[in-house]
């Protein structure tokens, strides 16, 4: 029986992920800014509000269709432990830089 998700790469999936996560702030920041100027433009043309409109909805597409090409070039494929993990934001996964508190110290005198 064939998977749904089948057809999809793994590196695909893990851009898809965060690519639906970064679209939660990016909708909402489109959505505010949209209804901060149909505020302002509420005594405008109506073809004019309703230019502005379609701007936005047009804007959430692209968004999230280029995050997910940003997401799709920093996918990367790390050995561990005799396996391939496929993942995103690797910062994220090294963990915190360890610092010496030699380091430390010459930062705060």
């Amino acid at each position: 029986m064939m998977n749904a998700l089948t057809w999809m790469r793994e590196g695909e999936m893990v851009a898809l992920g965060w690519t639906l996560l970064h679209f939660c702030w990016q909708g909402t920041a489109i959505a505010v800014v949209y209804a901060l100027v149909d505020r302002m433009t509420f005594r405008a043309a109506t073809k004019l509000r309703y230019g502005i409109a379609l701007l936005a909805l047009g804007l959430m597409p692209l968004a999230a269709l280029v995050t997910f090409v940003e997401q799709e070039r920093l996918v990367v494929h790390l050995p561990r432990g005799g396996q391939e993990i496929v993942a995103s934001q690797l910062g994220a996964i090294e963990g915190p830089k360890k610092t010496s508190s030699l380091s430390i110290g010459a930062h705060l005198a």
